[in-house]
């Protein structure tokens, strides 16, 4: 599920507080991840924990830094003309444990080809 979706750069800190306020000040310990939509390989990707209600203001004060920084950024000149081309925006969807027991991140990628998915590939 998509618990946050930022395109416009000139409210951020709306979207910031709405979705700390409303999805991260609970007391279940949930944790989403925030990431760009329009970069690849990790860059600019942030995770939030559950906070405080007294906590909201200082965690959007650094998350807005975060995707202030990395909205400004574009896809690199060896990336995909598609990957470049997209409008920078973020999105925060939540953090899933794994499985398996993994001593480090599961890196997946999926190559898509006229809407369906046609190589998957992954390692950790």
């Amino acid at each position: 599920p998509l618990l946050l979706e930022v395109q416009d750069a000139s409210d951020i800190k709306g979207d910031l507080t709405r979705f700390l306020e409303e999805r991260m000040s609970t007391a279940d310990g949930s944790e989403a991840v925030v990431k760009p939509a329009h970069l690849s390989n990790g860059e600019g990707v942030m995770c939030v924990r559950a906070i405080k209600p007294e906590q909201v203001a200082s965690t959007v004060q650094s998350l807005e830094a975060g995707l202030t920084k990395w909205m400004s950024k574009r896809a690199s000149e060896h990336e995909s003309e598609a990957l470049r081309s997209l409008k920078p925006g973020y999105l925060a969807q939540p953090k899933y444990r794994a499985t398996i027991g993994f001593k480090a991140p599961l890196e997946l990628r999926v190559l898509t080809l006229f809407g369906k998915a046609r190589v998957g590939t992954w390692w950790f």
